[in-house]
């Protein structure tokens, strides 16, 4: 029992994390150490997992014995792609906003194990989500006001974050201990396991302390590279039925890597030809600039990939 519990992608990933969070603690890493282990995952898994948005989209076309158009995909997602990016360039606060509540609704509904349907559990998810990404934002202000002022060209200013920052960071803890408390209620309501319920709380409360603890590139850079890139990758896999062997990873990342190294290359233009100077803030900017113009069309492909596994899974 206990050998099949350790197996599980999740607890893995979250010892992983208590690694991390050792290590941190031990070796005490320099910024320019930070930013490395950023972009390590980065390009080692968060770029990747987007980049199977082809053969995802193909593959639910097959089990749904639906037509698939390679030519109609590619011109759908760039032309998702260059619009979002035209906003990011004329409106990057409202392009700002628009990232915040797509990251918000794909990483609570990757977090989130109650998959239903009706629209309770995505509004819930999304909540998650969006309490995350502002907890993320506004408890390290430090670094995160000077990227979020370049990013939208100083419509929001490092002034407007240190005397708003307390606010939103205090409105989003308020709102994930809500969360905390009404979400196990409301699921045990709708039949679900306590055993299911509990590993969604010990698992929430984990990563609000792992990112509260963490500096910002350290305990991001592992939400996001480890933690929700793997798991997302995991069901990529069982997708295209894959073994969960060596074998069967190794060529999910060999599918991956043609279009990462595409995407890589996109973003590495984009901060070669706008950053100044190669400051750590702007370069950091157009990162997370580069990362947000290829989530709009990730998000519509992976969500119906949610989706269509939660259903299956209820049949």
């Amino acid at each position: 029992m206990i050998r099949n519990w350790l197996q599980q992608l999740r607890i893995q990933l979250l010892l992983a994390a208590l690694l991390v969070a050792a290590w941190v603690w031990i070796v005490e890493p320099t910024l320019g150490t930070q930013w490395i282990f950023f972009l390590i995952m980065i390009i080692a898994t968060g770029v990747p997992h987007g980049s199977l948005d082809f053969y995802v989209e193909q593959s639910q076309a097959a089990l749904q014995q639906n037509k698939f158009s390679i030519l109609r995909f590619f011109v759908r997602y760039l032309v998702n792609m260059v619009v979002y990016a035209v906003i990011w360039f004329w409106m990057p606060s409202i392009a700002l906003l628009i990232f915040i509540f797509l990251t918000a609704y794909h990483f609570g509904q990757i977090d989130w194990p109650f998959h239903r349907p009706g629209w309770m559990n995505p509004f819930l998810f999304t909540l998650l989500g969006l309490f995350f990404i502002v907890f993320i934002i506004t408890i390290q202000l430090q670094e995160t006001a000077p990227v979020l002022e370049m990013l939208t060209r100083d419509t929001l200013p490092v002034g407007f974050w240190q005397q708003n920052g307390a606010v939103f960071a205090i409105g989003s803890l308020i709102g994930l201990s809500v969360l905390i408390i009404l979400v196990p209620v409301y699921q045990y309501t709708q039949g679900t396991s306590p055993n299911q319920i509990a590993g969604w709380l010990l698992q929430t409360i984990f990563w609000c302390i792992f990112l509260y603890k963490m500096p910002l590139y350290i305990g991001f850079a592992f939400y996001f590279g480890c933690w929700h890139s793997l798991l997302s990758f995991d069901l990529i896999r069982q997708q295209l039925k894959l073994p969960s062997t060596s074998a069967g990873w190794g060529e999910l990342m060999r599918k991956a890597l043609p279009f990462s190294l595409v995407a890589l290359a996109g973003i590495a233009a984009l901060v070669y030809f706008f950053a100044e100077q190669w400051q750590m803030n702007t370069s950091m900017g157009y990162i997370f600039m580069g990362i947000a113009i290829l989530t709009l069309p990730h998000l519509q492909v992976f969500s119906g990939l949610v989706n269509y596994i939660a259903l299956n899974r209820k049949k």
